[in-house]
């Protein structure tokens, strides 16, 4: 069974309800419909999370034991701490989850172990993303075969976005649409899966809202993924042409 929330919240008196054998819940408002809870959830998607349905996710996220999809945007609640995100998502019951995507939320204190059976990982503009990132190298879950991740980078540095590629299986689908960078995402950890990727996406930027900042491959590193990735069906980077097309296309000289 599904239940739809959509554009407004709904109240049912100060004390929840319990509602069993809801497995699916929706909302895009500010609050969620705090009359009932449902024990029996797999799969959440809250795209408005905001102070007044705090308690009500994290109950959700604490007592439903079957989650294997959650999906959470944090923006309108600027004001929760790396403390205090992490002590949410650490206490949530995450080890049946196959799909995790989180958006405005610092994930740093999010512990690897506690998402071991990932399929699936998107983070949106999450702060930490770079301290996660670097912790999940030395736990990435065998069952990860999905990475999305827009972020800004602290450091300056690609690495600690593709470090995790050296742990991981079969890795089918990676976007990484870095700012803050000082280079291109270096495709060496991306080539070890080219047997199994089928999309790929790197954009990597000095600013993350400036797309005139963009870092553009060449077109040998071009080639060079096409070449070694036979199931590719997507895929998405910035080349630069111009030295290329000048070699292809110089005029003659004139007889």
């Amino acid at each position: 069974m599904h239940i739809l929330k959509s554009d407004a919240g709904v109240h049912e008196g100060n004390r929840a309800s319990i509602a069993p054998g809801i497995r699916s819940y929706r909302w895009t408002a500010g609050y969620s419909f705090t009359g009932l809870v449902f024990p029996d959830l797999e799969n959440i998607d809250c795209r408005s999370i905001g102070p007044q349905s705090l308690e009500w996710l994290r109950w959700h996220l604490t007592y439903c034991k079957s989650l294997a999809q959650v999906r959470l945007s944090f923006r309108k609640l600027t004001e929760l701490t790396q403390r205090a995100a992490g002590n949410l998502l650490n206490g949530a019951a995450l080890c049946h989850l196959r799909h995790l995507s989180l958006a405005s939320i610092d994930v740093a204190a999010l512990q690897p172990a506690r998402v071991s059976r990932l399929e699936l990982l998107e983070l949106n503009d999450c702060a930490g993303a770079e301290v996660f990132l670097n912790q999940l190298a030395y736990e990435v879950p065998p069952s990860l075969r999905v990475m999305r991740v827009t972020a800004h980078s602290k450091s300056g540095r690609p690495q600690p976005y593709t470090a995790w590629l050296r742990g991981a299986q079969n890795i089918e689908s990676i976007t990484l649409c870095i700012g803050g960078l000082a280079s291109v995402i270096p495709l060496d950890d991306i080539e070890a899966h080219a047997s199994t990727l089928r999309t790929l996406i790197l954009d990597a930027r000095r600013n993350l809202r400036d797309p005139a900042s963009v870092f553009a491959y060449s077109p040998v590193d071009l080639r060079r993924i096409v070449d070694i990735c036979c199931l590719l069906q997507t895929l998405g980077m910035p080349v630069d042409l111009r030295d290329y097309q000048r070699q292809r296309y110089t005029r003659s000289p004139q007889l």
